[in-house]
């Protein structure tokens, strides 16, 4: 169900975009293939009266390489003269125990985002100046979280499931130069719909290359998803909020290609 939803909506957004590829089927694109390696500090905020209160799973940068489990970002993107597009995949696959006073807890989350968007260059010329990015983001996210109380008269609680959310999204990207091959990016857009709002900041410093380009900068990205019953694998009156908050350094190399 999750595949075929995500591939509707990859088609939909592919049939949105193509007057920008026919209006310019004479133009030459140029397209950018860019792996990256994004190590962030992972916050997850959990409220859910299962038991009472707020419980708070928090992983600074030096844990999240034992953390993490697994992990794959890729982006891709084509340019004409003036209009473009772009795609993102990022996967990550998380887990963190944790000791409280009355419980401890084993989280287990995975979590994949992927983007496909259009690009308008405003000025002055393809992979130069200000861009503007319209499109979908959609999360695919797989949470276990296990309540291990310490008084032995009451039993584990363990919510299950998982829940898909798509969002609109907005924003805008400036690539700029400095002095010889060096120069930077600054991307700063939000998304809204399937989320309660999810915020994505990114800024980076270049060196150009023969047939691509180093970047090197710090990537920000926060969100709020409002699990339903059905998550919370729970009774009627049991809810489960999530605030996720991923941010740290990121290193990519990009080839560029026509």
């Amino acid at each position: 169900m999750r595949t075929n939803k995500l591939a509707m909506m990859v088609l939909t957004g592919l049939m949105a975009a193509s007057p920008f590829a026919s209006a310019q089927a004479s133009e030459e694109w140029e397209w950018a293939v860019t792996p990256y390696l994004w190590l962030p500090g992972v916050t997850m905020d959990a409220d859910t009266n299962v038991p009472p209160g707020g419980v708070s799973n928090d992983t600074t940068f030096p844990d999240i390489l034992d953390d993490l489990k697994g992990g794959f970002l890729f982006h891709v993107e084509g340019q004409g003269e003036q209009f473009g597009m772009l795609g993102d995949v990022m996967w990550l696959s998380l887990g963190k125990d944790r000791e409280f006073t009355n419980f401890s807890t084993d989280t287990e989350l995975d979590a994949s985002i992927w983007e496909l968007a259009g690009v308008w260059n405003v000025e002055p010329e393809r992979y130069d100046g200000l861009d503007v990015i319209f499109g979908v983001r959609y999360f695919d996210v797989g949470l276990d979280i296990e309540f291990d109380p310490v008084n032995p008269a009451y039993s584990n609680v363990k919510l299950d499931g998982s829940k898909n959310y798509t969002d609109f999204m907005v924003g805008a990207r400036y690539i700029g130069n400095f002095e010889g091959k060096w120069g930077y990016s600054l991307r700063a857009d939000g998304s809204w719909g399937g989320t309660e709002g999810t915020t994505n900041l990114a800024g980076n410093v270049t060196y150009k290359t023969s047939n691509g380009a180093w970047a090197f900068g710090y990537r920000y990205l926060t969100t709020t998803l409002k699990a339903d019953n059905e998550l919370a694998n729970a009774n009627p009156d049991d809810n489960l909020d999530l605030d996720i908050t991923l941010s740290g350094p990121i290193f990519s190399y990009t080839w560029f290609f026509k």
